[in-house]
Order: structure tokens, then sequence, then C-alpha cells
């Protein structure tokens, strides 16, 4: 089967790519390629024409940020595929709704892929075909028994809308009372938003936040990007996940987090409501603390993300309580060949009866 995907992989803290989007185009493209698939990768966000040969010789099209650079890569290459070829998308905005500008533009589109029910049900109502996909995780790589430690860990970009500085002031709150607890902190600093004017503040910021970090001790930055499944010692070092996001597209930490059997601190966002079971394998905190720094994001009090990480480090065994359900529940939902076998097997079918109905047509 050949395929070909259309997303952001590359990597920059300027640019387009170094997100959840970025994620993504490496992950489905190892797991196609690991599954036999003929794959072919172009960047969302690159503006040159992508050859007819090329486009001519898919069976199936994935886009992801497909509205970048103002759906030219989409309109040209829907507009070159075979008739016969499936049109998919992975992705859906969390903001999206019926007026959304990708699904009014996009409508040659066979398949998207949600990401939750909620976006699924909306999909389908405006009368496309959906299915839910999780972010699949080679559970081999991840420890199945929790660690009994007081070593936290925070994936993803570093910048506010990440929560980072919630994460920051957490941590000076948990040193306190856990002198002996550490904080890994893995990804790249980032403004966040991309061409924004107040770009210069981003230095401002990282030196505040670095400072606070150096003040407090016990932490360790990598500060470089890493395709999916190259990460995995991070989380088998680590006891406790703290992800603090105000914004987040699905949040493929959590994940990763639950599938190395480690319990998870994050915000009562809805891409982290869908995935923790409060009490019991995470916690999902409420997001009332506004970030000093751009005074634009609501994100989870510090207070309250160091009482919950107290909690599980005053008793060792909710670490480990929690982080066997965190596994167990990967293992149901998030185990690769689980999640890319129902993918596939749904894509062929599809692709099937498109091209019988074209037959029959």
């Amino acid at each position: 089967m050949k395929i070909l995907l259309c997303m952001p992989k590359y990597i920059g803290p300027f640019l387009p790519g170094s997100n959840g989007g970025g994620a993504w185009g490496w992950m489905l493209e190892k797991q196609f390629k690991r599954l036999g698939w003929d794959v072919t990768f172009y960047h969302s966000f690159e503006p040159e024409p992508i050859p007819l040969d090329v486009i001519q010789k898919q069976d199936i099209v994935m886009f992801r940020h497909s509205y970048q650079v103002e759906f030219r890569r989409y309109k040209d290459i829907v507009s070159k595929a075979r008739p016969e070829t499936l049109i998919v998308h992975n992705y859906i905005d969390n903001s999206a709704d019926e007026s959304w500008e990708s699904f009014g533009v996009c409508m040659e589109t066979d398949v998207w892929l949600a990401q939750n029910e909620p976006h699924k049900k909306l999909v389908e109502g405006l009368g496309f075909k959906s299915m839910i996909l999780h972010y699949p995780v080679d559970l081999d790589l991840m420890n199945d028994t929790p660690r009994l430690s007081k070593n936290l860990l925070y994936v993803g970009r570093f910048c506010p809308q990440k929560g980072v500085e919630s994460l920051v002031e957490s941590f000076r709150i948990i040193k306190k009372n856990h002198p002996d607890a550490t904080l890994t902190m893995k990804g790249a600093w980032s403004w966040g938003v991309w061409e924004d004017p107040e770009a210069p503040g981003f230095f401002k910021y990282v030196d505040d936040m670095k400072k606070i970090l150096d003040e407090v001790g016990g932490v360790t930055i990598v500060d470089d990007w890493s395709s999916p499944g190259s990460i995995s010692d991070y989380y088998n070092k680590s006891s406790i996940l703290i992800f603090p996001i105000n914004a987040e597209g699905y949040g493929a930490p959590t994940i990763e987090a639950h599938s190395a059997a480690m319990p998870v601190v994050t915000s009562d966002h809805s891409s982290q409501l869908e995935k923790i079971t409060e009490g019991i394998d995470g916690f999902c905190v409420k997001r009332d603390w506004t970030d000093r720094t751009s005074k634009k994001f609501m994100l989870p009090n510090p207070q309250a993300i160091a009482d919950k990480v107290d909690f599980l480090f005053s008793d060792m065994d909710r670490i480990k309580s929690f982080g066997l359900c965190a596994r167990s529940k990967a293992e149901k939902r998030y185990d690769q060949d689980k999640v890319m076998g129902g993918l596939i097997t749904y894509l062929v079918n599809e692709l099937h009866s498109k091209k019988e109905r074209i037959e029959k047509a």
C-alpha cells in the first residue's frame, strides 16, 4: 500500500513543526514503515508543489495541519490525485465547530481521524466519515513497573501556554517538602506562538524561568528535540509526569507516561480530562492561576500541583497503584499494534469502498 503523509515533522524553536503536529508526523511515518507500507513524506508547511507522478501513484494521502499556507498543499494534491485515492485528515482543531474553515475548504476529505468522541460526533454530524485515532506507543520500550522515587518529569515545549511557569513554581514548593525531589524537563524552549510580535519577550521568559530553576536546584534541562520513540529512557527513569498545559491538541506525553506506568498530574484541559481517570491514574488540576509572563494563559495553580505530588510522594504505594492502573489503560488503548491494526483495517476498507463506488457510478 502506498501512502503520502503531508504533515509537519521538522524541528526548531520558532518554526512550525516543533509541536505535537511534528510528533504525529514522526510517529505515523515510523508506524506505517514498520508495517511494510510504502511511505512518502512531505511537510505541510513547504510551498513547493509535489510532483504529479508522486501524487498519482498514492493509494492514500493523509494530511495534518492542511490549513497552513492557505491550504495550498491540500488543494494542489487533491486536484492532481486519482479519483480513487483515499483522502484522510489526522487533525481536528480543539476549537473546531460546524463553521471551522478546514471543514469548508477540505470537502474532498473522505475520512477525518478524530482524537476524541466529541470531535468524531462533530465530523459525522457534518456528513463526513470519522474514526478515533489514539497515539500508538511501543509498549516494549516502556517500563511496566512503577518507579517508587521522587523523580519528576515534564515533556514538551518550554513555553507559557504549556504551563512551564506553573511547573517551575510548583517544583519550588515541592522542593520545600521534599528536598530530595528532582525534575527533568525534556523538550526545547519556545515562545509558542509563531511570528508573535512579542517574540523578543521569549528571551526574558527563558532567563526568568532558568533563574528560578537554578535557585531551586535539582533540575535537569534537556534542551533538544527528539523523534518519538527515542525518549523512553526519560519516562523509564521517572516516577510522575507533570503536564500543566493550557493549550494542547492531544497530549502525547500523557499517553507515553501512562505507558511507562506513571501517574500524571495535569490540567483540566479537555484533552486531558478524556485521558485521566481522576484519582486512579492521575489528577486534572483546575486552571485558575494566570501566568505572570504573558498574562494570557490560565494554568493549574502551582500550589494545587504541589499538593497532588505531595499526596503521591507521602505514600509510595500510591505511585505504585496509580502507575499500574495507568499501564493497564495503556495496554488496552494505546498499544501500537492494536492502534495501527485498527487504523489500517479501517483505511483499507474505506479505500476499497471508495473504489467500488467509483466503479458502480
